[in-house]
């Protein structure tokens, strides 16, 4: 089953902090992102945050790792 979670609903802003724990690739730290947050994404699945990272990276323009 996969769960989504209704990012307007949340009313995320420009310059908030987001936590997603379990954030699997990274598909709501992208949307958070997109509306301007500072995230940290957490999971227990490395395959998954390796998939996610660079291009979350990329998004909110930091340096490779």
């Amino acid at each position: 089953m996969l769960l989504t979670v209704d990012l307007e609903r949340l009313e995320i802003r420009p310059g908030d902090r987001v936590l997603d724990a379990g954030c699997g690739e990274g598909r709501h730290c992208f949307g958070a992102l997109e509306r301007g947050a500072r995230v940290v994404g957490l999971d227990l699945d490395r395959p998954s945050l390796g998939a996610g990272a660079r291009p979350l990276r990329n998004r909110a323009g930091e340096p490779p790792r």
